[in-house]
């Protein structure tokens, strides 16, 4: 599911602590979703990305 969404194969970020910050993200980003219940997780990821004050809507959890 990372891959499809995130493209987290192709990332590029190899030095520091970069990738394991990212996985993190992701994995914040996908349990947020979870307990929303939320199935449709591309969509919704289009959905927040079009207009990026909808991400606070799932971080006021």
């Amino acid at each position: 599911m990372r891959d499809t969404i995130w493209r987290e194969d192709a990332n590029q970020t190899y030095s520091g602590n970069g990738p394991r910050t990212l996985a993190v993200l992701r994995n914040l980003a996908l349990s947020l979703f979870r307990l929303h219940g939320i199935t449709k997780v591309k969509e919704t990821t289009e959905f927040i990305a079009r207009a990026r004050n909808r991400a606070l809507t799932f971080l006021a959890t």
